[in-house]
Order: structure tokens, then sequence, then C-alpha cells
């Protein structure tokens, strides 16, 4: 498979869009002559009007049992309203008051600002539904041509073949090739050709971004930042605590720390976790928010309870001196990678001083070595895309700098306001 370099100029002026979650919000179905007048007039942001459009065709879709393609079809006329309004911010601008020109700029004219989308960052599964590439599929990463293995047990495609892969680097994909492929899926006569066709390239069609593309040089497949807090925290963080640290001990539950190995259960007892988190003593900035605790009476969904990435990204912290003893070696070491990476992407000095090319260095070395201790303990079975795509987050640091310039927690935070306003719409 061969791509074509892209040599589109690129302009970088700062615009971020979320995800929403539709399946979130209880809404009303209309029919589609009116499917946009219950927002045509209300004071929305761009994604909040998209998230409401999504919200009541594709649950409206679902519930008359459409097929797929239709689904999709309605997902792609809502993020079209994107593709209008950047358009429409780029060619004509919008005027805008500042204090002090009360009077206009002397014509009795406002300025006009223009903007230049930059990136947009959201989760995996978000970016998959906007830039139309498959999500977790046998070519599921978006950045480069990875084929996936198929495991019957768990009917899902993994990425492994960490360590030769390293010496031997996977072709990147381009805008150029992404949009070739696009354009080739949404030809297809049939609905099998079009599966097919998106299962050997990981493209489903060609996504609204090449418009921006065609008018301002945005990067579909570049510009689509992978986004630390969903990669990092909520998925590998998560995952290698809960689902394998922390899976039933099992006949592990026998055997020395030292002896213990994952194909025979969990590694880490629960309770002797919840009582060295118990015996933690939390610094004031810590106890700043919420402090991780496990609760032993608590038979939930998932072994940690109701933690949140504030109560993952502070156990990272601590994990080395926590765990230390707890679980064997291997894994040790392995968790250990993790808290580095943490330690050195959200580190203050990094986001006042910028990264620098040994910084970057050092980074990458850590992200190929916890991916291919995590395959050889772990199995293949346990590699899914959000580890193949943490492997590239550093090209993102290399296009937009530090991390948090363009990171989800700030959205995240605002996501219960904009539930609330949400909510107090009336949809028509």
């Amino acid at each position: 498979m061969t791509t074509v370099n892209d040599s589109h100029p690129e302009e970088e002026e700062g615009m971020i869009i979320d995800n929403g979650h539709p399946d979130e919000y209880e809404t009303q179905h209309t029919s589609s002559e009116d499917s946009l007048t219950p927002y045509a007039n209300k004071t929305l942001k761009p994604d909040d009007q998209i998230r409401m459009y999504v919200m009541r065709e594709a649950k409206a879709k679902l519930e008359y049992g459409s097929s797929v393609s239709e689904i999709e079809e309605h997902l792609r006329n809502a993020a079209a309203l994107i593709g209008d309004e950047l358009e429409e911010l780029f060619i004509n601008g919008e005027e805008v008051y500042f204090a002090g020109t009360k009077e206009g700029s002397g014509n009795g004219e406002f300025p006009t600002l223009r903007t230049i989308p930059l990136f947009v960052t959201a989760d995996s599964k978000a970016h998959c539904e906007i830039g139309l590439t498959n999500a977790g599929g046998y070519r599921g990463c978006r950045r480069c041509f990875l084929g996936g293995t198929y495991v019957p047990e768990k009917r899902h495609y993994y990425y492994g073949n960490f360590r030769y892969r390293y010496r031997y680097p996977v072709e990147s994909r381009t805008a150029v090739s992404n949009r070739r492929y696009g354009l080739q899926v949404d030809a297809a006569t049939s609905e099998a050709e079009r599966k097919r066709m998106s299962k050997e390239t990981g493209v489903t069609g060609e996504c609204i971004f090449y418009r921006l593309y065609d008018l301002c040089g945005f990067d579909p497949v570049n510009d689509l930042i992978i986004d630390a807090m969903h990669a990092m925290i909520l998925n590998m963080v998560k995952t290698e605590l809960e689902v394998h640290l922390l899976a039933d001990l099992g006949p592990n539950a026998d055997l020395p720390i030292e002896e213990r190995t994952p194909a025979l259960g969990g590694l880490l007892d629960r309770k002797m976790l919840a009582d060295a988190l118990q015996r933690m003593e939390w610094t004031t900035e810590m106890k700043d928010g919420r402090i991780p605790r496990l609760n032993l009476q608590y038979h939930g969904k998932g072994k940690l309870g109701h933690w949140k990435s504030e109560e993952l990204g502070k156990f990272i912290t601590i994990a080395p001196v926590i765990l230390r003893g707890l679980i064997p070696k291997q894994a040790y070491n392995c968790f250990c990678l993790l808290s580095e990476m943490h330690h050195l992407v959200f580190s203050e000095r990094m986001r006042i001083e910028g990264w620098q090319p040994e910084h970057l260095d050092y980074f990458k070395k850590l992200l190929w070595k916890h991916a291919i201790m995590f395959e050889e303990l772990y199995g293949l079975s346990s590699c899914t895309e959000n580890l193949e795509y943490s492997l590239h987050m550093p090209e993102d640091i290399v296009r937009f700098s530090t991390l948090d310039n363009y990171w989800c927690y700030v959205f995240e935070r605002d996501s219960s306001v904009r539930r609330a306003t949400l909510a107090d719409i009336q949809l028509a």
C-alpha cells in the first residue's frame, strides 16, 4: 500500500471541538423537515447544535430499526453543520465588539475576525465518527496502516508485535491517501463492497474536514488530536489497574506474590491495596479534590468503584510507592513506566518551559518500552487500539507542543454545565 506525501500548507489559529455523548440525553423525535428548527434561533455553541441534531436523529433511527448506513448518513448530515460554520468563519468572519470601540472602526463598522481551525480534540470514538475511520477494525489505527490480529475468542482485533515494530515502523497515513480511500469507499456500488473496502483501508468515507483541507490546509489525519486524558488516564492506567492487576485472583491467591501470573488471574489483592491507600498520608495539594479510596463493600461494575480521571491521576502519581511489594516485579516495572510517563506529561515545568528534543525522545522510549512489556506480560488480546494510539502522542507534541494545550480535561469539567443547559431546551 502506497501513500502520497502531503504538501498542503498549514495555517494555525486555534479552534477546539469537543465530543458529546448522545445516549446520555432524553430526546423527542420530529420529522426531518423541521429537524433543525428547534435550535435555529438558540444561542448555542456549534458542538451543542451538532449534539442536539445527532441525539434526535440517530436515536430515532435506532428506535425505528433503520440500517447502520442510514444512521451513518444522519451523522454525516449533522457533522456537515460543523463544516458550514467553520467555512463561514474563515471566509467571511464574524463582526466583534471590543470594549472602547463603541463607534466601531471609524466608518461605523466593527472589526471582523476570521478563524482557522488548528485541531480537533476528543476521545478516539468521536474522532472515528467525525473523521470517518474505523474504530477497532483490521486497520484500526487512524495514524498508520497497521493491520490488527483477529482473536476469535474475543471477536475483536488487537494490535501488538511492538518489539518488531519498534525496529521496523509501519507506514504512516496522510491526508491524501485517506482522501483517496474515502472517495473509493463512497463510490462503492454495494454495501458488501463498501464494508470490504472500509476493512482493507480503515476509512469509511470522505470526511467533512477535507473541505477545510482544501480551504486552509487543515489535516484530517494529523490534526485530529489523540487526547492524553482519554488515551493515558481513562484507558491505559484504568485498564491495566482494573482489568489486569485487580482481576479476581483465582489460583494466584494461594501463590507467593512473585509467582503470580496473569494467566491464572489477577495480580493484586484488593484488600491489601485498600489498606495501603488508607494508610497513605496525602499532601495538602492531593487533598484538594477527590482522593482515591477503595470501598470493599462495592460490588458494582468494575473493581475501582466510581473512580474518575482525578482519582486515577492521583493514584498513578503515587503508584510506585503504593504497589511496591504488592504485585510481581515484572508487573510493577510495567506499571511504573506509566507513572513515569504521567509525571512527564503532567509536569508543571514541561508546561511552562515546553518540550525539548531530549524530553520527546525519552517520552517515546517510555511509550514503546511500556507497550513491549505490556504485550509480553498480558498477551496480545490485551493490546487494544488505545495502547496503539498512545505511541502516536509524541507526533502531536511536535506539532502542537505540550499536551495540556489540547487535552479534554477542561471540556469534561464543563460537560455537567452543558448537560443542564441542553436539558432545559425543549425540542419541538
